[in-house]
């Protein structure tokens, strides 16, 4: 019966060197994904800081050219729509803001 142990616990030892072999590989993997990934997030970041900035140059862009064109009738019939537009949603602010103001001082 103790030589049965025996070989009982030679396999259990062998099972469990693979066992850790295998885990090694998998953590290995794992930390091959996790690096790639953090890059990848890395990067999406990023990019985001540049679409931000791309947003910001575009709406100076847009301000500066809406204050020239206030000023100077543009030729363009779809600049003029989107400079009507502009000032309807500008007219809407102000009188939501106005409303706004109103509530507080009422409420």
């Amino acid at each position: 019966m103790s030589e049965r142990r025996e070989i009982d616990k030679d396999e259990a030892v062998e099972q469990l060197k693979d066992f850790y072999k295998k885990a090694k590989g998998f953590t290995k993997d794992v930390g091959v994904q996790i690096t790639k990934q953090a890059g990848i997030q890395k990067k999406n970041i990023e990019l985001l800081r540049l679409k931000d900035k791309l947003a910001v140059s575009y709406r100076e862009l847009g301000e500066k050219s809406f204050s020239y064109f206030k000023k100077n009738v543009p030729a363009d019939a779809d600049i003029k729509k989107l400079i009507k537009g502009i000032k309807a949603q500008n007219t809407a602010v102000r009188s939501m803001k106005a409303k706004i103001s109103r509530q507080k001082k009422t409420g």
